[in-house]
């Protein structure tokens, strides 16, 4: 029992030294997140983006496609040294924080050179803020291990049963993260 209780206060003592990662450092968000993009992100190549408002009336800016076509709205990010390695094991996920109005399919490509792996997804509820979490597993047989991420590409898309978009439809960004 005296070993636990020495074990726990060892662990106390370190985390309050600052052993764990810092609220104030930016790359690193609440339950380990890595901060990958968002609307102040420094990157090689942004396109299709612009900076706004929060759609939800939220404080701060977040991004906004605009590339408005009948057919898909398209946000592209990419990091000549890239976002990050893909690890051995395939562990982790991308996350995507999106906001969208009239329609929910979603595509994201995660890019690794010339290689390239797609999700397509539905965003569970339209008009609010949701993560959408993306498993490396799922690249594994495209982009194989320590291949640097270098491109995410999102797009919005009509639903499959129409080639164009409905009036009104809207595809935000808050941000990307990286989750080890």
């Amino acid at each position: 029992m005296t070993d636990i209780r020495l074990t726990v206060a060892v662990v106390a003592l370190l985390c309050s030294a600052g052993c764990g990662p810092k609220a104030q450092d930016p790359a690193r968000e609440a339950g380990g997140l890595r901060l990958l993009v968002d609307h102040a992100t420094t990157l090689s190549f942004r396109n299709h983006v612009r900076a706004t408002p929060d759609p939800a009336g939220g404080p701060g800016t977040v991004l906004m496609s605009n590339s408005e076509s009948r057919s898909e709205h398209q946000m592209v990010f990419q990091q000549k040294t890239g976002f990050f390695p893909v690890p051995q094991d395939h562990s982790g996920a991308v996350v995507a924080r999106v906001f969208v109005r009239q329609e929910r399919r979603v595509r994201v490509a995660l890019v690794a050179g010339d290689r390239l792996k797609s999700y397509y997804l539905q965003v569970p509820e339209e008009g609010q803020w949701c993560d959408l979490v993306l498993p490396l597993t799922h690249v594994a047989s495209k982009i194989p291990a320590g291949a640097k991420v270098d491109d995410i590409t999102l797009w919005q898309l009509p639903a499959e049963d129409s080639r164009e978009m409905k009036a009104g439809a809207e595809f935000y960004l808050q941000r990307l993260s990286f989750r080890p």
